[in-house]
């Protein structure tokens, strides 16, 4: 579950804050994250992106009924350059609080294309022994893969690809396929409307994952919706829904509110503001 929320969070909120690489354009966006019908998460990020480089900083933190249940914070930060709109990660890391329990990891990625990663507290095995080398070679943290796949869909207007990601323990690609033009109605869910496109995505698992599969069964078929599309033109693409079933019920992620910046010109939207009657 916490994978869960790690991932469909950090895809979306990763592009709070854009700068396109031609452009300087800023970007920054806003979503609710709700679970089984109840909001679930509070999340804030810090990005940025230059013509050579993006840094970005990400916190998340359970709150309400599922706060309770789950009791969860998350940091994580990737840094790393851009050349011709190809991701390359240099350093990043996680600091996670689970039920009491602190864990943290650093990654840094050599020129070898292999990471160099230190966790707290030391697992009794090392990554090394659990994952070859090979494994390893030329793969991005999720994070950074994320925004490799962002710039790659504004780039070819297609979702469909594939990313070689390692979080430090577990070694897997994120597969997004079955690209679909869609058409979204603005609605009191999300201020966009218009043309999207929208693909499916799952998880392989290479390396590093626990023996029972059911520990990570956090989605019913295995594969969530995401819907992305260019809020403003001449900019990229964002994600603008995602929609999963899980074992704790639907999981839902809506844009609710977009802001450019360019040249000192600010543009918005916003969502419809439900009016009492």
């Amino acid at each position: 579950m916490r994978t869960l929320i790690y991932f469909c969070c950090c895809y979306f909120f990763l592009t709070s804050l854009i700068v396109n690489a031609n452009d300087l354009k800023k970007i920054q966006l806003e979503y609710e994250v709700y679970i089984g019908g109840l909001r679930a998460i509070t999340a804030n990020l810090h990005n940025a992106f230059s013509e050579k480089t993006y840094d970005t900083t990400l916190n998340l933190q359970t709150e309400g009924i599922t706060g309770k249940l789950f009791q969860w914070s998350f940091s994580a930060f990737s840094f790393g350059e851009i050349k011709k709109n190809k991701v390359i990660p240099m350093k990043a890391g996680r600091d996670s609080t689970w039920r009491g329990k602190k864990r943290s990891a650093r990654i840094t990625f050599g020129k070898d294309g292999v990471p160099i990663v230190t966790l707290t507290p030391d697992p009794e095995m090392k990554i090394k022994e659990q994952i070859p080398s090979k494994n390893l070679m030329h793969t991005r943290d999720l994070t950074g893969a994320l925004v490799s796949h962002l710039f790659r869909a504004a780039a070819t207007n297609s979702c469909v690809r594939s990313e070689r990601i390692f979080d430090g323990k577990r070694r897997y690609n994120l597969i997004f396929e079955g690209q679909v033009e869609e058409k979204l109605k603005r609605d009191q869910y999300s201020p966009y409307g218009g043309p999207t496109l929208r693909c499916q995505f799952r998880m392989e698992k290479i390396a590093g994952f626990r023996p029972k599969a059911s520990r990570y069964k956090w989605m019913s078929d295995g594969s969530a919706r995401i819907w992305l599309a260019r809020v403003f033109p001449n900019t990229m693409m964002v994600p603008i829904r995602l929609e999963a079933d899980t074992t704790f019920g639907g999981l839902f992620i809506y844009l609710v509110s977009a802001t450019q910046i360019h040249r000192g010109k600010k543009t918005e939207i916003k969502r419809i503001q439900k009016t009492a009657k």
